[in-house]
């Protein structure tokens, strides 16, 4: 596979081994849903909510209704991973599908299973394989959970934000605190990632580096 291939060696051998930690702990099965029913949507972001609950990094609070809106969409795909004996969703990823490329936004894991399932790095297994078999080239990940994107070998790119303050004495004050914000000051994997790394490279991995 090229994007296993596309890895260092110590990413891909410690990413083959969470794949087949998880593999022993559990058999799940993959669907890749569009326009899913109200039942679906209803579990799908009773995981969302739980995943947002757990996340040290908070943006905005999104609704059902967001998600039932997307849901509507023709480029709209949820990868759902089930546990077979109980038909449970235990985990999904919302994707954006274009013609090669796949935007990985929103993402919700049941954390009452056990954690050596790995549920993350089995989702992530599942959109590269359903990615690769369907001629998509790159998928771009959002921001926050850095540690696990990295270790899937994605690549940073910086991510500029401009603003300006009506009130001159708050926009100075403002441009003092952005300076004091880098990479290394949001998130603890990040900054490790920067020690150890020199690449500068927007959460993209490019999983068809070598297309035919």
């Amino acid at each position: 596979m090229d994007y296993l291939a596309s890895l260092k060696g110590s990413r891909r051998h410690n990413l083959k081994k969470k794949w087949l930690r998880s593999a022993q702990a559990v058999a799940l099965d993959c669907e890749i849903l569009q326009h899913p029913d109200q039942a679906t949507l209803d579990t799908i972001f009773a995981l969302f909510s739980q995943t947002y609950e757990k996340a040290q990094v908070k943006f905005e609070r999104l609704t059902r209704r967001f998600f039932e809106l997307l849901a509507e969409e023709s480029c709209t795909h949820f990868i759902v991973l089930k546990e077979p004996k109980s038909d449970k969703i235990v985990a999904f990823m919302l994707c954006f599908v274009f013609p090669s490329t796949m935007i990985n936004k929103f993402i919700g894991i049941d954390y009452h299973q056990p954690t050596e399932w790995l549920l993350y790095f089995r989702l992530w297994e599942a959109a590269v394989d359903w990615a690769l078999g369907n001629g998509i080239r790159s998928i771009q990940s959002g921001q926050t959970g850095y540690g696990p994107k990295i270790l899937t070998g994605h690549r940073l790119l910086p991510l500029t934000n401009y603003n300006r303050h009506k009130n001159p004495v708050m926009n100075w004050l403002y441009g003092k605190i952005a300076a004091s914000v880098s990479w290394q000051t949001i998130d603890a994997d990040l900054a490790q990632h920067v020690r150890a790394s020199s690449e500068e490279a927007l959460m993209v991995k490019e999983i068809c580096p070598n297309p035919p």
